[in-house]
């Protein structure tokens, strides 16, 4: 207990001798005229007197401690604070501070009555004041190690209210006081990591490891370092709040230096084999994560944040019934929203043809919504008794819409070399909508939008909720906005293909059906430091069209970490018509455009090809008059990169040269010339529009067959074939497209090229150049091999 008897007798015998020599009445004469209002000098708060007026401490009780002499009030004070009447004990304890405000134990007590209260504010006040009226080296020492004991309890009170960057901002005020303290380093290296100040955070560990004094605290900022950094390497996967590439390359250095540390001490260490198990996980060796994963579930089997870590690398490498044994058991203990969505995304990509994936993530979805409670609670508007998720068009004013197509392209969809493919090449086209909501909200990393109640499901059926938690409208994040505003973004586009896909083609048909919006309304936009692509389009837009000048006015960057209220916000939307075809609706179908979305992003693409043409008196060739043929190889790095890929450049640069064709290979925007502008979009736009053909693995890149009218796309296909995006968008866009099952690797894996293999490529290239009308005159491909 605090309030220790040693310290009582200490007090009693300093008050005798201060007895002696009348000095104790001289003083409480003082503080009786500093009561009366006779002296100006400042009291600390909380005052008797205001104690009195708030009816905290009765004037009976205050007339009858003025009356008891120091080691009395201690014993009153000690006997008030054991009952818990603390303010009376506050009391007691403030007459002995002021009487003797030299004397350490009176500042003490009086502080820690006040924390007992949580007035912790006050309590400060009261430590430092004490800091100042103490004399010897002990005690002020003593009062700094009470100051910041205090801090760190009104550091958790702000925690408890939500106030995180308040509680830190206390705990580095606790700092200066005490900069080596290795508890208060670690706790405020716990809150930067929290707030991502990754400077803040490492620089506080790094003070603890470089102590020489031994403590727990070492192997713990180890591991808060190790958790940290792989945490920020890994980003936020793609979604808004994605982690730049840059950044997360940088962090992931250090992460993999620190995990390797962490490890060193104790490789026996549940945290550190789970931690380094991400890191390899992360580099792709998952191999080497399995086995550490298998370690740190062997170590802590009952951890599910290991558990759900091994089930998701092990269903990567196709080792989908292990990673189900691991997920299965918990799910039965305790549904969970995001292990149930997990779990979905486990089965659904590699199995096409089973609903039991998408059934899980339709249960994941409805247990949030079952736990969510009343709509009103978050929104007063809404009379429903329970949210419920819905396509934007069943929610908000259809103001225009195209039907799906019947006639699907046509169907120049084949495999190479006369393979067999077992498996459709293609999706049915789907519905696409403007639509106009009332009163809608939108929050979260997502972002989620609401309206009248109810989630609009952005993604269709793959829409995750696991995350959804509706936020305090009367917060300081909280936005109205009584403008009309427009939707530019979605919630997977942080990745190449889905901003082409999902946000370009958004923009192409709203350019094309309501061009109103996009020339007055507000943009609704995505960081731009995470998605540079959809500012650039717009400005480019904004360059051929003086209707949108100024655009940049209207934009809104959107902000993860708050909410909005929008008095209109209008969205397009895409709609597969028949969600109960097996063969047309699989985890993957809802990231894809309808036709007429597609085919409007090639006609403004092409259109602003053309003017930056004519603006520069330069001559636009299209593919079919393109000589020599332009053949794009695009490489790929990480998962599906192909491995030995020089083998097959080599191969294609021979072939290439012996029959009058032109290789290139492609590494990304960044590697174009500089030529007619310094738009990464528009020199992607330009630089495949008179491609011949297209080809490379599965991956991002493959999208800018958008951009070629005339070109052939030749897909390295996985095993098993569960992402058919390429062979929609080639069919949507009326061009060629053959799937090359020869070169296959499953989809979290990689490639693996070979002299042989790369003459299959090399065959599969020359068959689609001699298929198209205006043909190599060479050799027929089989005198190749």
């Amino acid at each position: 207990m605090r309030y220790a008897m040693v310290r009582w007798l200490a007090v009693a015998a300093l008050v005798c001798c201060l007895l002696a020599c009348d000095v104790y009445g001289t003083k409480r004469r003082r503080v009786r005229r500093r009561r009366s209002g006779s002296s100006s000098v400042k009291v600390p708060v909380p005052t008797i007197e205001a104690l009195v007026e708030r009816g905290l401490v009765s004037v009976k009780d205050v007339t009858r401690l003025n009356q008891l002499a120091p080691m009395e009030l201690f014993t009153q004070g000690t006997q008030a604070h054991s009952q818990g009447n603390h303010w009376l004990a506050y009391t007691a304890f403030t007459i002995v501070r002021l009487s003797f405000p030299s004397v350490k134990e009176a500042h003490l007590n009086s502080a820690v009555a006040l924390e007992a209260l949580a007035e912790f504010d006050a309590a400060r006040a009261i430590y430092e004041e004490g800091l100042k009226a103490v004399e010897s080296k002990e005690d002020k020492q003593a009062l700094t190690l009470a100051l910041i004991t205090c801090m760190q309890q009104l550091a958790n009170a702000q925690l408890n209210k939500g106030h995180v960057k308040d509680a830190l901002k206390t705990l580095k005020k606790a700092l200066k006081k005490m900069p080596n303290d290795a508890g208060l380093l670690y706790n405020t290296a716990q809150l930067a990591a929290q707030l991502n100040d990754l400077e803040l955070m490492e620089q506080c560990t790094q003070r603890i490891l470089s102590s020489s004094e031994q403590s727990r605290y070492k192997a713990l900022g180890l591991t808060l370092l190790c958790r940290t950094f792989v945490s920020a390497s890994v980003g936020g996967g793609a979604t808004l709040v994605t982690v730049p590439h840059h950044v997360r390359a940088s962090t992931f250095a250090k992460a993999k230096e620190y995990c390797m540390q962490e490890y060193t001490q104790d490789p026996e260490s549940a945290s550190a084999n789970f931690h380094l198990g991400i890191i390899y996980r992360e580099g792709l060796d998952f191999e080497s994560a399995i086995s550490h994963l298998e370690i740190a579930h062997s170590r802590d089997p009952i951890d599910t944040a290991i558990t759900d870590t091994l089930a998701g690398v092990l269903s990567r490498v196709g080792n989908v019934p292990r990673a189900l044994e691991l997920v299965k058991p918990l799910l039965d203990e305790a549904p969970n929203p995001r292990r149930l969505y997990s779990l979905g995304t486990m089965i659904s990509p590699f199995n096409r043809t089973s609903q039991q994936g998408i059934q899980a993530q339709i249960q994941a979805n409805n247990l949030v919504l079952k736990q969510l409670g009343v709509p009103s609670k978050f929104d007063p508007s809404c009379t429903a008794e329970t949210w419920t998720l819905e396509e934007p068009a069943g929610v908000g004013q259809v103001l225009n819409a195209h039907p799906p197509a019947n006639d699907f392209g046509s169907h120049r969809v084949r495999g190479a070399l006369n393979a067999t493919i077992e498996f459709p090449l293609y999706f049915k086209d789907k519905s696409t909508a403007v639509v106009k909501l009332e009163d809608a909200f939108l929050f979260g990393a997502q972002p989620y939008v609401t309206a009248q109640c109810r989630i609009l499901a952005l993604s269709e059926r793959n829409t995750d909720l696991s995350d959804f938690a509706p936020p305090q409208l009367s917060s300081t994040t909280s936005r109205t906005i009584d403008n009309d505003g427009v939707l530019l973004m979605h919630p997977k586009a942080s990745n190449y293909y889905h901003v082409l896909g999902e946000v370009f083609t958004r923009i192409a048909i709203m350019n094309e059906t309501y061009p109103r919006m996009l020339q007055e309304y507000l943009l609704v936009l995505p960081p731009k430091s995470s998605v540079p692509a959809v500012w650039d389009l717009l400005e480019l837009m904004s360059q051929h069209d003086e209707k949108l000048t100024g655009w940049q006015d209207r934009a809104l960057e959107y902000d993860a970490a708050a909410s909005y209220r929008f008095k209109t916000l209008s969205l397009v939307s895409f709609t597969q018509p028949n969600k109960d075809d097996v063969d047309q609706n699989d985890l993957w179908s809802a990231y894809l455009p309808s036709k007429a979305s597609v085919v409007a992003l090639r006609s403004l693409a092409l259109n602003l090809i053309q003017k930056v043409h004519q603006d520069t008196s330069s001559t636009l060739i299209p593919a079919r008059l393109s000589a020599p043929k332009r053949v794009i190889y695009i490489s790929r790095s990480g998962v599906r990169e192909v491995v030995n890929e020089d083998v097959l450049i080599k191969h294609m640069n021979g072939q290439a040269n012996l029959h009058g064709y032109k290789f290139e290979v492609f590494q990304g925007a960044d590697q174009l010339p500089n030529t007619l502008t310094s738009s990464s979009t528009l020199k992607q736009m330009m630089y495949f529009y008179n491609a011949s053909l297209i080809l490379g693995p599965h991956g991002a890149g493959l999208t800018n067959i958008i951009f070629a009218p005339s070109a052939t796309l030749l897909e390295f296909t996985m095993t098993p074939q569960c992402n058919r995006v390429f062979g929609y968008l080639a069919e949507a866009l009326d061009n060629e497209y053959i799937a090359l099952p020869q070169v296959t690797a499953y989809y979290h894996l990689k490639y693996k090229m070979t002299g042989s293999l790369a003459k299959v490529v090399g065959k599969a290239v020359l068959e689609a150049l001699h298929s198209q009308p205006d043909h190599l005159e060479s050799r027929e491909p089989k005198d190749e091999l």
